[in-house]
């Protein structure tokens, strides 16, 4: 029975959304058009390339690295988690649980490491933080530099809050099947659409918001029990949603530059929606439950957050 409701309420909600888009065409139209110049702009230039070439690694064999498989084992008691750590931290979301879930799939790992793997895996990457707000939003690298290590801070104290108390013990048979340069293009092509998919549908997610008054109110709301201002808590809700608008809207706000550095690691860290839903659709095929990922993502946000604000107080 509470399936049913569920799925009428669902149901009521998508036909609002549809309304909505009805009543306000011109809207919706154009935060669609913002959605597409943020992913074509923003996010193919920053993904695809490594989309292609982690795939080729792992084509190539080279799914551990004895070196890099000994820090995280030893620090996130996991196995041959090395490489994906190292290139989730280098490409940026959401390659970490793309790897992850191709790892899965060959036999390199199973379901509860990559659990725990997603709790360090899961980051964004240089190339966005420093460049596109860094200097992108910002107009300053020192602030992306800042973001960076205030990031990768927080990811590490996550995964080993995560890690347990024991490795696991089984030998894990790799099953990797050779793929050609047109099918590891195929795959590429299929995954960035994917998450260009997701973050037009975002951005649409909140002009449908902005037009039903609920993210108003809900700013209004949170306005009246915090000292921050309207425009930074909107923009924060914002990049809950979607990143890299929130981060845009949030460095055009007039708050001080040290809130905004700290506000925008934590929008980082946790990802939004639009990228957590982007790595469940990776990572369907593991089936590691949702809640224990939304959970993993909102301690991140946390350790980051706090790591961020320690780096804040120093520099500032």
């Amino acid at each position: 029975m509470s399936k049913i409701k569920s799925k009428g309420i669902l149901t009521i909600v998508i036909l609002l959304a549809i309304t909505l888009f009805i009543i306000s065409p011109s809207a919706c139209m154009e935060a669609t058009s913002k959605g597409l110049r943020v992913w074509v702009v923003n996010v193919v230039p920053a993904l695809f390339p490594f989309f292609i070439l982690t795939r080729i690694v792992i084509m190539l064999n080279q799914t551990s690295i004895p070196a890099l498989d000994k820090f995280t084992t030893k620090c996130f008691r996991t196995q041959n988690s090395g490489l994906v750590y190292f290139l989730s931290l280098l490409s940026g979301y959401p390659i970490g649980a793309k790897m992850i879930s191709s790892y899965y799939e060959t036999g390199a790992i199973d379901k509860p490491t990559a659990t725990k793997m997603f709790s360090f895996c899961s980051t964004s990457g240089p190339m966005f933080i420093i460049g596109s707000i860094g200097i992108g939003v910002f107009h300053d690298a020192t602030v992306g530099y800042i973001l960076l290590l205030g990031h990768i801070v927080g990811s590490f104290l996550n995964g080993l809050l995560y890690r347990g108390k024991s490795i696991p013990t089984n030998k894990f048979k790799q099953n990797i099947t050779k793929s050609s340069l047109n099918e590891i293009m195929f795959d590429s092509i299929n995954s960035i659409l994917l998450v260009g998919g997701y973050i037009i549908f975002s951005s649409v997610v909140i002009e449908l918001l902005q037009i039903s008054s609920i993210l108003p109110m809900l700013t209004n709301l949170i306005c009246k029990i915090t000292p921050f201002e309207y425009n930074a808590i909107y923009s924060f809700l914002c990049g809950l949603i979607e990143i890299t608008n929130g981060l845009i809207m949030l460095g055009n706000t007039n708050v001080s530059m040290s809130v905004k550095i700290i506000l925008s690691s934590t929008i980082i860290a946790f990802s939004g929606i639009c990228i957590m839903l982007q790595s469940c659709a990776f990572l369907n095929k593991i089936g590691i439950n949702k809640k224990t990922m939304l959970l993993q993502k909102l301690t991140q946000a946390i350790f980051t957050c706090l790591a961020t604000a320690f780096i804040v107080f120093i520099v500032y």
